[in-house]
């Protein structure tokens, strides 16, 4: 099989004949680095693997497909050689290009490894560059938009062009050119920052904007929403199901709602402590919409959001009016030297404030139970009262209160329901140990691995069930509706002599226990038998190959996907 590579060191995106587009993932090496767009690579066709997910695991390959893209691949050193190149037009291509170029532009400044990823990924949406230690503390503030490219950035795309059109003739004249040069500038910054749906967005309200000062009439930025909506899913109808796009929209139409009612709550003479003011009501209005759509997906809450928003969004505005500036900028020596020194002191204070608030007491709420009922109830109460806020209807209000209360009972019958029921399961983590069980107010995690390791994949099984954080235990034997587990790790039992064989119904192997089926036969009295992900390749297929002279059950996580039980 053979592939065009399109981009990336590490991270690529290339065509097959099997798998129209898919993401290649490459082991960095000397081979991989010098590698140049346009490259074309061949590798074996049977590296695919078919992905076992956990339940309520994210799924990647789902989000994939989203996106138009097949499969993904990982490919060790040596398992792929460069057989040629191809140089055909592209437009997506050239924008990459102008990316990497203004990329090494910034690198020339000398900005520090952090700084140059969050300015990268901020102006250029680039996020090459970022450590995924800078990633999560921006995400444990609430700051994580801050680093993609939205509304904000094509915002002071069009402010600093219309200031610069500005210089060279007035306002009435050559109108329709003026709107052109405008709109032009917006979509070649949306594409070469990557087309994403906040960006696209604010570039066709903007374009609105431009036609309606073109020919002398006022917007509705409700009609704008609307229509740059519409044309964003003519163009992908899977920007439906995007984050991104339900996070930028429902953001935007929740400040528009309820940020002018916030803000008349309290009025100030002064400048200062207006200013402060707005911000802290744009930070409240906007989480008001997005809070049950970031529950939802990431399953935590960021409880400073609205204290990141005092010291992130004025420093944002200043990052991205002085990269503009620099980037725009010819190579003047002192000039541009002079914008990039406070352009790296306005990033370091940035970062360090981030990293500050993230390191406060009780600074996020994680592993937050909110499923899809959470979520329509809470969109249906913030409805009814946006609608009540608008009209004054009494009724409104009233039947807000009501659809909160509703949901609060629906709580209390799920809690009730699931207190009963019981799940077991073994999952499938690479080279992990991890067994859980949920049930009768209990949640125990049994893992040889830290345990924030594994909870982006299973924290979900247990979160469904409206249970609390696990606790860690090293507890062996279980019981669920009249079914016996015990767990086996490594060799703890070896050369234990039992007085009688413990009677179960399922026995899980983990870490490569040394044990025979005579061995376990003398121990135990088991139906099945279950490998973890923990057991060696070598280990678990020659235990399946005794399994099957033996003609016993046997159940294997890593080809069958996670092991469950359920009461």
């Amino acid at each position: 099989m053979s592939g065009l590579f399109a981009k990336g060191e590490t991270k690529d995106t290339l065509l097959s004949e099997k798998h129209p587009l898919l993401v290649l993932y490459l082991a960095k090496d000397e081979s991989s680095i010098n590698l140049k767009r346009g490259d074309i690579l061949t590798f074996p066709d049977n590296l695919f693997r078919e992905q076992k997910l956990n339940p309520g695991e994210f799924d990647y390959v789902k989000y994939l497909r989203t996106k138009g893209i097949s499969a993904s691949l990982y490919l060790p050193s040596g398992k792929w050689r460069r057989v040629g190149a191809t140089h055909r037009f592209s437009l997506k291509s050239m924008a990459a290009d102008v990316q990497e170029k203004l990329v090494t532009k910034l690198k020339r400044h000398d900005f520090k490894k952090d700084e140059l990823g969050v300015l990268s990924a901020m102006v250029l949406g680039d996020r090459d560059y970022m450590d995924s230690e800078i990633k999560d503390s921006y995400a444990q503030t609430g700051a994580s938009h801050i680093l993609a490219v939205s509304g904000l950035h094509v915002g002071v795309v069009f402010f600093v062009f219309n200031f610069l059109l500005d210089l060279f003739w007035k306002p009435q004249k050559w109108r329709l050119l003026r709107a052109i040069l405008l709109i032009a500038a917006l979509w070649i910054y949306a594409f070469v920052t990557g087309l994403s749906p906040s960006v696209v967005r604010a570039s066709i309200m903007l374009s609105f904007v431009c036609i309606g000062m073109l020919i002398g009439r006022k917007t509705s930025i409700y009609n704008t929403l609307a229509a740059s909506a519409f044309f964003l899913l003519l163009y992908h109808p899977f920007y439906l199901i995007d984050v991104g796009f339900q996070l930028s929209y429902t953001a935007v139409l929740s400040i528009v709602v309820f940020q002018p009612h916030i803000s008349s709550i309290f009025t100030f003479r002064r400048w200062l402590p207006s200013k402060i003011w707005s911000l802290f009501t744009v930070s409240v209005a906007a989480q008001i919409g997005t809070f049950p759509i970031s529950l939802y997906y990431f399953h935590q809450f960021a409880n400073y959001f609205w204290l990141s928003g005092f010291v992130v969004v004025p420093l944002s505005a200043a990052v991205i009016y002085l990269a503009m500036f620099l980037l725009l900028l010819l190579d003047i020596p002192f000039v541009c030297d002079a914008i990039a020194t406070v352009l790296n002191f306005v990033l370091t204070l940035m970062n360090g404030s981030v990293r500050l608030i993230g390191h406060l007491p009780l600074s996020t709420f994680s592993n937050v139970g909110f499923g899809l009922i959470d979520v329509l109830f809470s969109f249906l109460s913030v409805v009814l009262f946006s609608f009540y806020l608008k009209s004054h209807s009494l009724r409104m209000l009233q039947f807000s209160m009501i659809s909160l209360f509703c949901y609060f009972l629906t709580l209390v019958c799920l809690k009730y329901d699931q207190y009963g029921s019981e799940r077991f399961a073994v999952f499938n983590i690479r080279n992990s140990s991890v067994v859980n069980y949920c049930g009768k107010g209990k949640n125990l995690l049994s893992c040889n691995v830290p345990m924030e390791n594994v909870c982006p994949s299973i924290s979900n099984f247990w979160m469904e069930r409206l249970a609390s954080v696990p606790m860690v235990s090293n507890r062996n034997y279980y019981e669920i509706d009249r079914r016996r587990i015990f767990c086996l790790r490594n060799s703890e039992l070896k050369g234990f002599v039992a007085q009688r064989r413990l009677r179960v119904d399922v026995l899980v192997l983990s870490e490569d226990a040394d044990y025979s089926i005579a061995e376990l036969r003398l121990l135990f009295d088991f139906k099945q038998i279950v490998f973890d992900s923990s057991n060696s390749w070598k280990y678990r297929n020659k235990m399946k190959k005794s399994c099957k002279k033996e003609n016993i059950c046997f159940y294997d996580v890593v080809d069958s996907g996670p092991f469950l039980l359920e009461k």
